[in-house]
């Protein structure tokens, strides 16, 4: 599964989440009480744009509507009515040493979303063959 950086550890600080485009699909990276979490940024309500909503400990609101999703797991916390959840993506921390300040990864492969995870710093390589573009 190929790995993309989205960011140095350094530039996402906790309570703090970040926008990424990869190969066409709109992710939300985030820091809650030092875990990385990644799910997808586009609510699937009416499309709002979530890396732009409001981050509060782990749950992030949609600044369209108010849609408010938990950012470790892709579960819907509130909403008017029912809406799926939406798909989480597994966070990798590679190269965190002195000389490196450590990069921030997403296991991004469209045929298999999965579960959040924190994996600890490790030498893991990164794959390439995605874009990634950072969001503003």
């Amino acid at each position: 599964m190929p790995r993309v950086s989205v960011g140095k550890v350094a530039d996402l600080p906790q309570g703090k989440l970040v926008g990424a485009d990869i190969d066409g699909e709109k992710i939300l990276v985030a820091n809650v009480g030092g875990s990385f979490h990644a799910m997808r940024s586009t609510c699937n309500h009416a499309g709002g744009p979530l890396h732009q909503g409001k981050l509060e400990g782990k749950i992030v609101t949609c600044p369209w509507h108010g849609s408010q999703w938990d950012v470790t797991n892709g579960n819907l916390v509130w909403f008017q009515r029912p809406l799926p959840n939406e798909p989480v993506y597994k966070v990798l921390v590679e190269g965190e040493h002195p000389q490196n300040p450590g990069s921030v990864m997403i296991r991004f492969d469209r045929g298999r979303i999965t579960p959040g995870l924190r994996v600890p710093p490790s030498w893991l390589g990164l794959a390439l063959g995605n874009s990634c573009t950072v969001l503003g």
